[in-house]
């Protein structure tokens, strides 16, 4: 992924970590959900599957050419990690990063059932 153009005060990144590939939202309309931190539960987001942006403009999802993305959805891929090798991470690794790094305090207890897609992520993090 390569940042083809970017808007005033853009990205200056050259390749980017998305971190959501299904949803985009609108900075320019914030929302109670977005000051309190609840970005998924905006009521301003573009599911970015077939659906359009506030401009008409049309958002083709996570196997489109181009993609617009809000700057502080994207993260700079380190140079040493493949994109191969970080691509499992926004999808799988946001899933159980989240709520681990938001909810679970010291001195809590965890469990994770299975050891798949997510669960091998989760006892990493953990």
């Amino acid at each position: 992924m390569s940042i083809t153009s970017a808007g005033t005060g853009g990205l200056q990144y050259t390749r980017v970590w998305l971190a959501t590939k299904s949803l985009a939202r609108d900075p320019k309309r914030p929302c109670e959900d977005c000051a309190e931190g609840e970005v998924a539960y905006c009521e301003h987001t573009v599911i970015a599957f077939n659906t359009k942006y506030e401009d008409g403009s049309m958002a083709y999802g996570g196997y489109a050419d181009y993609v617009r993305v809000d700057s502080n959805f994207a993260f700079k891929i380190p140079d040493n990690i493949p994109s191969a090798s970080a691509a499992p991470l926004l999808c799988a690794g946001v899933t159980v990063f989240t709520p681990l790094k938001r909810y679970v305090k010291p001195g809590d207890h965890v469990g994770v059932i299975g050891i798949g897609g997510l669960g091998h992520l989760a006892i990493q993090f953990i």
